[in-house]
């Protein structure tokens, strides 16, 4: 079970969840994009929220500065948020240059948002990084039936199956306690409902 629940955690991990929201906007959005812009945005929020981010890691690591990649301790995590907030609000600056998509634009900038946020909480408690990701996932999904007049039931059941299965994982793993767990689902959730609606 600790495995499942361990590969679960990687599998949905925060920095992956921008590219499954690249994913989610473009399944869910009229919106059309030529292949070709597709498989660049596709490069530019891979590499920006996941490649250089999980690169800063292993160099933290190397260095000495952080202990594990998972970030076990709180004060762990101060580097890697400054570095997240770095790297997620440029590959917003990137997509709002090219005008590639407004909600992915929107998911990018509420991205550099809740990492900002994680920045100020983390000293005063662990807030679940994995919950912010899933509540703004959920958030995604939930924006995109409304704005496309259309329920994808299969596809809000899923997200909000695996937000619950990954709250489950983190508990059992006890990376974070109910409280953190919610306050970072919730917080993920409301502000990105907040700044993808608007």
């Amino acid at each position: 079970m600790k495995r499942f629940f361990r590969l679960l955690s990687a599998v949905l991990h925060p920095m992956l969840v921008p590219t499954l929201a690249l994913s989610v906007i473009f399944a869910t959005d009229p919106f059309t994009l030529a292949a070709e812009q597709l498989k660049w945005a596709s490069v530019v929020v891979f590499g920006g929220t996941y490649v250089l981010p999980a690169l800063m890691i292993g160099l933290l690591l190397a260095l000495g500065a952080i202990e594990s990649p998972e970030l076990h301790q709180a004060q762990e995590r101060r580097w890697p948020l400054i570095f997240g907030v770095l790297f997620s609000g440029s590959t917003f600056a990137v997509l709002r240059y090219a005008h590639v998509h407004p909600m992915l634009e929107r998911f990018l900038w509420t991205t550099t948002l809740l990492l900002v946020v994680a920045s100020i909480v983390t000293p005063r408690t662990k807030i679940s990084l994995h919950g912010m990701a899933m509540g703004a996932l959920t958030a995604l999904v939930w924006v995109q039936c409304v704005r496309s007049a259309t329920l994808h039931l299969s596809l809000l059941a899923g997200v909000i199956l695996a937000s619950g299965l990954v709250g489950v994982a983190r508990l059992y793993l006890k990376a974070h306690s109910p409280f953190q767990w919610y306050l970072g689902y919730f917080s993920g959730l409301f502000l990105a409902l907040y700044t993808l609606m608007v």
